[in-house]
């Protein structure tokens, strides 16, 4: 079974402004997400962390006006980059990136 047959959740490519933590002691580090879903998203980096740490995310609107932030896990590394799944945003923070998926979609 293929990546794509697995995902509950269709993604969409959209380039989004993402900022990662991986501990409290670490400066956030900026990142484009290339594509999201409501339960993740792809990043365009690698920064050595193994599949199963945590990070702390922020996702940002494309327009600006909207920010969501909560906790996320690596769940695969690929071609210089990673999948981080959105194990850890409260109710608003889904609907926020439901809002950004549905402004992409048109």
């Amino acid at each position: 079974m293929s990546d794509r047959e697995r995902r509950r959740h269709e993604r969409v490519d959209v380039p989004l402004l993402v900022q990662l933590r991986y501990a409290t002691t670490e400066v956030p580090r900026t990142v484009y997400a290339l594509n999201v879903s409501e339960q993740g998203l792809f990043v365009d980096v690698d920064d050595g962390k193994a599949v199963g740490t945590r990070v702390f995310v922020q996702v940002t609107a494309r327009d600006g006006r909207e920010r969501v932030s909560g906790e996320g896990r690596v769940v695969r590394k690929e071609g210089g980059g990673q999948g981080i799944e959105l194990s850890g945003f409260d109710a608003e923070g889904v609907a926020v990136i439901k809002r950004i998926i549905a402004a992409e979609r048109g």
